[in-house]
Parts: structure tokens; C-alpha cells; sequence
């Protein structure tokens, strides 16, 4: 608010100086005749002087002619000439004679010339905060994050109060760039657009259609059609103003207590909807789909990575879509195609961390395996889930990913202890594990056993 108020006043100074001030000298030509004929006086005196050797009283003359009427031409010149010859150099002044009411003398001059520098400085300003965001947002693009700003919500249904706040909540925590409920983020043009002049509006209009370019924005267009509700999601990009429309989300109000809950449930499934359509990687929109509970487009996401990561090249990325495979037939029960999957991977990776991460895996499919399995066969899973969970330990691999696949496998055996060994080491490195051991399904044996306790308080841990 402080740099607004600052920015304002110098801009209403500059724009004095290099608006108005020349505004009022146009309109000082005006000069009623008999101002003009005494000038004339003025100046023929002057050259009287000037014929005489009396420079000095002939500039006085001169420039008090330009001071009854500033547009005596002939007036101007003979003192510019004079001022020349007593100073080889031209006053700095002179430079700038381009300038429009330069023929308000000396000060006047310097006066529109610190105007126009203020005027310099201000756009300069604003130019360098448009260009940093620009490299910001550049470097993003970059590193493949999507770039949205909120564009328009309409919504004629009145069904939604706070959807733009809580959708732009949604979109950040599932980490794009939003910037606020707002709208997109600009730089702060408001100081110099709302000062009332037409042509500095002018000129914010233009850089904000610069800036507009680098963003591309929501729209989400609300309507009702036998009593459900309905959500078109868009995505336009304002460099070229291409629409994408995305998907249509629809809801039937009725089962919802109030506005905040329904609220709360357009904005997750919007939301995903526009993860889903900008994620660039397809072990993204698979984990996006799985999420959402869409099982099919999942596995289609995770197949279609693994074969483009293998016509490219990939390993990390080919890695990635197989072990997603595999965690994704273990979650819906099919072990004996997890297991495949990691075993897929197992025979080409030579990292030790990763082949530490697929033996863990491997061992919570098993003991899944066993647990699904006629009380005869359990034997034979309960050794291969050892046999793995034995590989995974001795290769001394201890990323918190790997951490926290071993501390599934123990609870998956109801070896508490060992447990939370090995969460504690997880939660260690990355704090996002303690979370999700709330609803993992292979840590179902661990929450029982906290019978309603924190597991942050089981841990040792102090979560505000």
C-alpha cells in the first residue's frame, strides 16, 4: 500500500509536467494582441541593444518579449544566439527542445524534463516486476508445472458461495500455481491505471495484455438442469485463445446438507478434472485416476507410460509406470499380477535403491497374497514374502520411500514393533508418510493396534 501511494504521487508529477504543463503553455498562446505587440516592442529594443554592443541589456529585452508572449519566435532565437556566444556549450535545456511546450523558458524545460524522467522511471519499474514474473513463470513452464490463472465462475445457480476461493485452495495444495482466489497475479498496475489519465491507462492496458500471455485460466460455467447441478470446466490460453474444454462435472444438490459441503465436493472433482487434463506425464494422469477411483484409466495411464518410456528410453520413467502397476493390481487384490509387475522391473534395474523399493513391494504383495490365500497355501507366500523382504534389508537402502514400503510389509505381519521402526525412519524423511499411513490399507493392522491413538503420539512425534 505504501509503494502504491509513493508510485501515485510521483506518477501524478510526471504526468504535470509532461501532460498538463504543456496543456497550459498552449494555452498561454493565446496572448490577447496588446501582450503581443509590447513583446514586439521588447524585442526590437533588445536588437536596438544588441546593434549597440549592450549584450547584456539586450538579452533583458529579449527575455522579457518571451516572457509577455513565449511564442515570439524571433525573440527566442536572439537570445538563444546570445546565451551561445557568452557559452559555447548549449545549456542542457537546449538538448530537449523536441519536447512539446518547450518554449516556456529555462525552467519550464527542466521542470517537463525531471517530469518525463519520473514518467521513465515508473515504467521501468512496472516493465522490471512484468519481466521478473515473466522468467518465473518461464523457468515453471520449464520444470513442467501448469500455469493457471483463475479466469471466470459463472454461477447463475447461486448453489456455490466461496467455489473461487475453495477451488484455488484445491488447485494449490495439489501443487499448481494459482496464485490466489483473486485471479491471477500481476504486477501491480492499480497505482497507475486508476489515476484518472487516459493515457496511462492506455499504456497499463497494454502491458497487462503482455503480461496476460504468460498465463492460462479457468472458466467454470455453472447450470441446472432438472434439479442437478452442472460444471463445465475450461481452460483457455490467453496467448493464442485456444479453449479446451475439459470436462463436465454433475451434481445432484439434495444430498447435501448445506452449501459448503457441496461446495467443498464441485471444487475437489473441478479440480481434478483440470489435473488430470494438464498432468504432461502419463504415470501422473494414472496416479491422478487412481486417486479418483477410476481404475481403468489408471491402469490405460500406466500401460501407456511404461510403453513410451520404453520407446524412448527412460528407465526411471519405465521403472515409474511398472511399480505404479504393481501397486495399483495389489490395491484392487489382483497379487499375482503386482507381482509380475515388480517383478518386470526387477530384472532390469541395477539401482540398489530401486531394487530395494520393488523387493519391499514384492513382500507386501505376498503377505497380501498369503492373507487373500486357503490356509494350506499361506505357507509358500509367507516364504517368498520373506525371501523378498530379505533382499530389501540387506541392500542397507534406506530412502523414506523404502522406509515406509518396509514398515507396510511389518504391519502386514503384525509386527508392530518393527513397524514403527521403520515409519518413524520414513516420517524422518519425509513428514507427507505420516499421512498417508492414515488410510493405506496394508497399515490397517498398525491403526487397529493404535485403537484411536495418534500415531504421531505412537511415533514420538509433536504434530501441531
Amino acid at each position: 500500500m505504501r509503494f502504491r501511494v509513493h508510485a501515485a504521487v510521483l506518477l501524478l508529477f510526471a504526468l504535470w509536467f509532461t501532460v498538463l504543463w504543456p496543456a497550459r503553455i498552449v494555452r498561454a498562446d493565446h496572448t490577447p494582441q496588446h501582450s503581443a505587440d509590447m513583446s514586439r516592442s521588447r524585442y526590437e529594443l533588445g536588437r536596438i541593444y544588441e546593434q549597440a554592443g549592450d549584450l547584456t541589456r539586450a538579452a533583458e529585452y529579449y527575455q522579457q518579449a518571451l516572457v509577455l508572449w513565449p511564442d515570439n519566435t524571433p525573440a527566442r532565437d536572439a537570445l538563444q544566439r546570445l546565451l551561445a556566444a557568452q557559452n559555447p556549450r548549449s545549456p542542457l535545456w537546449n538538448w530537449f527542445s523536441w519536447l512539446p511546450g518547450y518554449g516556456s523558458g529555462q525552467l519550464g524545460a527542466v521542470m517537463q524534463l525531471i517530469g518525463w524522467a519520473v514518467m521513465l522511471i515508473l515504467l521501468l519499474i512496472v516493465s522490471v516486476k512484468m519481466g521478473a514474473e515473466a522468467i518465473r513463470l518461464t523457468i515453471q513452464r520449464a520444470r513442467g508445472i501448469p500455469l493457471l490463472g483463475l479466469g471466470q465462475i459463472k454461477d447463475p445457480t447461486g448453489h456455490l458461495p466461496g467455489l473461487l476461493h475453495q477451488l484455488a485452495t484445491d488447485m494449490n495444495d495439489a501443487g499448481l500455481t494459482i496464485y490466489d482466489e483473486k485471479g491471477a497475479s500481476l504486477p501491480d498496475f492499480n497505482f497507475i491505471g486508476d489515476s484518472g489519465f487516459a493515457e496511462a491507462r492506455l499504456v497499463i492496458r497494454l502491458l497487462e495484455l503482455v503480461y496476460a500471455r504468460q498465463v492460462q485460466r479457468i472458466n467454470v460455467d455453472m447450470s441446472q438442469d432438472d434439479g442437478l447441478l452442472n460444471a463445465a470446466v475450461s481452460l483457455t490460453d490467453s496467448g493464442n485463445g485456444y479453449v479446451r474444454y475439459l470436462h463436465v462435472v454433475t451434481v445432484d444438490p439434495a444430498g447435501y446438507k448445506g452449501p459448503g459441503e457441496l461446495t467443498r465436493l464441485v471444487a475437489q472433482m473441478v479440480a481434478n478434472a483440470i489435473l488430470i487434463a494438464l498432468s504432461r506425464s502419463p504415470n501422473t494422469r494414472g496416479l491422478l485416476y487412481q486417486r479418483i477411483g477410476d481404475w481403468n484409466s489408471a491402469l490405460r495411464e500406466f500401460l501407456r507410460a511404461a510403453d513410451e518410456a520404453k520407446a524412448k528410453g527412460k528407465c526411471v520413467a519405465y521403472y515409474q509406470a511398472f511399480l505404479n502397476l504393481g501397486n495399483l493390481y495389489s490395491f484392487l487384490g489382483m497379487q499375482d499380477k503386482s507381482v509380475a509387475a515388480y517383478s518386470d522391473v526387477a530384472e532390469k534395474a541395477q539401482n540398489p535403491r530401486t531394487l530395494a523399493l520393488l523387493q519391499a513391494a514384492m513382500a507386501c504383495s505376498y503377505k497380501n497374497w498369503e492373507l487373500a490365500s486357503p490356509p494350506d497355501q499361506q505357507g509358500t507366500y509367507e516364504w517368498l514374502a520373506q525371501q523378498a523382504i530379505g533382499k530389501a534389508l540387506g541392500s542397507g537402502a534406506k530412502t523414506p520411500l523404502v522406509c515406509y514400503t518396509i514398515a507396510c510389509y511389518y504391519s502386514l505381519s503384525t509386527q508392530i514393533e518393527e513397524c514403527l521402526m521403520w515409519l518413524r525412519e520414513a516420517v524422518a524423511g519425509d513428514l507427507a508418510y505420516l499421512e498417508y499411513a492414515q488410510t493405506d490399507p496394508d497399515m490397517e493392522t498398525l491403526r487397529q493396534w493404535l485403537g484411536g491413538r495418534s500415531l504421531g503420539e505412537a511415533l514420538g512425534l509433536r504434530v501441531g
